[in-house]
């Protein structure tokens, strides 16, 4: 009968058969119609919970970070913003998995945090979906993108970025660090994860609406997760020195891509 409910059940193939394959090991050499039952009821219970697939493949953003040996980060991603939203590219899946900014967040510190102190943290998963374990190889890169702003100028090296990344059970988790974009939360944000150096290469930005998109012929994985940032934390005046500082870095207009908007 278990087995009848279970295929009443709707959800994706690949959890169909985790479910099924936890479900037979359980029930291995034993007859018992109530542990039936009870291993029916837990996995029911697994499928029904928001986000419990992602919980049940990756480490959590604080986890994370702790295997990356940043045990005061973890403690931040706690309490940042816990987030699920995947985008693919054959043969890559890519899983923004938390968000968290504010100042010395961090166990390390580097010289940027010296010009920007406010810091912006992200963690991502990234797997292939051809079964294939994760290598170095893959050359995955990511970077904070912002709608309106050019991608040539504004991005995770101009924004002072770091990263930190580790490949665990085959997934490549990978921490990125950058100036704070709360103050631009009001606009929107992508997270770009590509094969590359320069994003500005695999992604562009339509001129009239300042959206920004990966570019169809880009030769590599590139892509883009829309990143939701609390509106309430946006501030005008941090975010125009924000990006006049750049523009000024980059010898371009100080009100170049929006920054006079």
């Amino acid at each position: 009968m278990y087995k009848d409910m279970f295929e009443k059940i709707t959800v994706n193939d690949e959890l169909k058969q985790k479910i099924e394959e936890r479900i037979d090991a359980k029930m291995k050499n034993k007859k018992s119609a109530g542990l039936k039952a009870a291993v029916l009821a837990a996995c029911l219970v697994m499928v029904l919970s928001v986000g419990a697939f992602a919980a049940y493949r990756y480490l959590s953003a604080s986890q994370a970070a702790k295997e990356l040996g940043d045990n005061k980060l973890a403690l931040s991603f706690e309490n940042g913003q816990e987030m699920n939203v995947a985008a693919e590219d054959e043969p890559y899946r890519a899983t923004l998995l938390g968000v968290c900014s504010g100042e010395n967040l961090s166990d390390f510190s580097n010289s940027a945090d010296e010009i920007s102190p406010e810091r912006t943290y992200a963690v991502l998963a990234v797997e292939r979906t051809d079964g294939k374990e994760m290598t170095y190889d893959d050359r995955i890169m990511a970077s904070p993108l912002i709608q309106g702003l050019d991608p040539m100028a504004f991005n995770v090296f101009t924004l002072n970025g770091g990263a930190a990344y580790d490949i665990i059970d085959g997934v490549l988790y990978h921490i990125i660090e950058c100036d704070s974009i709360e103050c631009l939360a009001d606009r929107q944000l992508y997270m770009a994860v590509y094969q590359g150096i320069a994003p500005n290469s695999a992604y562009s930005m339509d001129a009239a609406t300042g959206e920004i998109t990966p570019k169809a012929d880009y030769d590599g994985a590139n892509m883009l997760i829309k990143l939701e940032l609390d509106p309430a934390k946006a501030d005008s005046a941090k975010a125009r020195a924000l990006i006049e500082r750049i523009n000024k870095e980059m010898g371009r207009g100080e009100n170049a891509d929006g920054a006079d908007e």
